[in-house]
């Protein structure tokens, strides 16, 4: 039954079309959201706010059968900031697409999504560090997605290998181990239980960023199993 529904959503992606409509996937707390656009509309001569990354209030035509519209939009905010440099737009593009895979575990927790991409990308447009932003969303996705690291130890140690397999610390060197501090370690721990918005706060604090931006990006490529075209332009721009 076809109905029109309000929505509070991000745009993930616009991709072309053969016409002049642009083909949207929004991220609302209920998931992700395929919908057409139409950039402007002359007959009412109102033009929308449309780019990627806008946060706004959609409001669109839901169907059965044929594709979801949408009506309006009624941005909140479009962090414009990240257009100004490469790096924070790639890291966006990044984000985006570590969602939209996350995005289709059934069982995933899509208000715990918008709400990383949300404080992550304000962080970004607000000229926060990519350092201190990245490994946070990596870890917290990884949250999400149920392959939390469990960070239990054979004993206390300055240092331990962290095995990037079952997310275990060892004192000796293991396969898939990557050796990191104690406090690194902590940090780790205090980022995966607490909230969102003091997790960030936390890692702009610490002294062990650049230790755990390596071991979330490692962490979160070795159980996506998958190859980000994203990350690796990223990478190439930093």
């Amino acid at each position: 039954m076809a109905a029109t529904i309000k929505k509070n959503g991000i745009i993930l992606k616009i991709s072309d079309t053969p016409g002049k409509d642009k083909a949207l996937q929004i991220l609302t707390g209920d998931g992700i959201i395929s919908a057409f656009m139409t950039p402007k509309r002359t007959g009412g001569k109102k033009s929308y706010i449309m780019d990627t990354f806008t946060y706004g209030e959609f409001v669109i035509y839901v169907t059965d059968k044929g594709p979801n519209l949408v009506n309006s939009l009624n941005p909140f905010e479009s962090f414009y900031n990240l257009r100004d440099d490469i790096v924070k737009l790639s890291a966006a593009a990044y984000f985006s697409e570590l969602i939209r895979y996350a995005a289709t575990d059934c069982s995933c927790d899509y208000k715990g999504l918008e709400e990383l991409m949300l404080e992550a990308l304000r962080l970004l447009s607000d000229g926060v560090p990519l350092i201190s932003v990245k490994p946070v969303f990596e870890l917290k996705i990884a949250q999400l997605l149920g392959f939390e690291p469990c960070l239990e130890a054979e004993k206390k140690s300055e240092r331990y290998y962290f095995d990037l397999e079952d997310g275990r610390l060892y004192i000796n060197e293991v396969r898939s181990g990557f050796l990191m501090s104690r406090s690194a370690v902590y940090l780790i721990y205090k980022i995966l239980n607490c909230d969102t918005k003091k997790a960030f706060s936390m890692m702009k604090e610490h002294t062990e960023k650049d230790t755990v931006y390596s071991v979330a990006e490692q962490y979160i490529l070795y159980h996506t199993e998958r190859d980000f075209k994203s990350l690796r332009f990223l990478n190439g721009v930093i």
